[in-house]
């Protein structure tokens, strides 16, 4: 969290699912609960975390889906998630690029 504190958005690779593609990322903490395999690796970027109502921890993460995706481009994963967050890394972006 100081890295983006200091440094601004960091990327985060996951592994991302149907449900993660369809409408029930917004207005809600995405968490995977279906079965299914993975599409693929999708790269978003973190721009900020916070709490739900019970004190789990998530991401506030923008996606290149668009602006008609999430909130406006936006959603938030928990942190916790073992299906998505558990895989991700993160790359420090370069100053003076």
């Amino acid at each position: 969290m100081t890295n983006i504190i200091n440094n601004g958005p960091v990327t985060m690779i996951l592994n991302y699912y149907t449900s993660f593609t369809r409408n029930n990322v917004v207005n809600q903490v995405y968490a995977h609960t279906n079965p299914d395999f993975p599409l693929g690796l999708r790269a978003v970027q973190i721009v900020g975390w916070g709490t739900d109502s019970s004190n789990n921890k998530y991401w506030i993460v923008s996606n290149t889906f668009g602006k008609l995706w999430g909130n406006n481009g936006y959603t938030n994963i928990y942190q916790t998630d073992s299906y998505i967050a558990g895989y991700y890394m993160f790359t420090n972006p370069t100053k003076g690029i």
